[in-house]
């Protein structure tokens, strides 16, 4: 698995998050983070943007695993 779909997992978890309440939280399609997270599709830079800005999340973290998720 894509290790930043699972940094991705990892945060809807901590959250207690759905597919659905999450992608309404960070502004990306259901359906198309569904896919993201199945590895039809890829995570985009803007998705990690888009994730780091709403849920204050350390971009680096996200990206590559390092540091601290906040």
């Amino acid at each position: 698995m894509n290790e930043i779909v699972s940094r991705i997992k990892s945060l809807m978890e901590e959250r207690g998050s759905s597919i659905n309440s999450f992608a309404k939280e960070i502004g990306i399609d259901q359906s198309n983070l569904n896919k993201k997270l199945s590895g039809s599709l890829r995570v985009t830079k803007n998705d990690t943007y888009k994730i780091s800005e709403s849920l204050g999340v350390n971009l680096s973290w996200l990206l590559n695993g390092d540091g601290e998720p906040y």
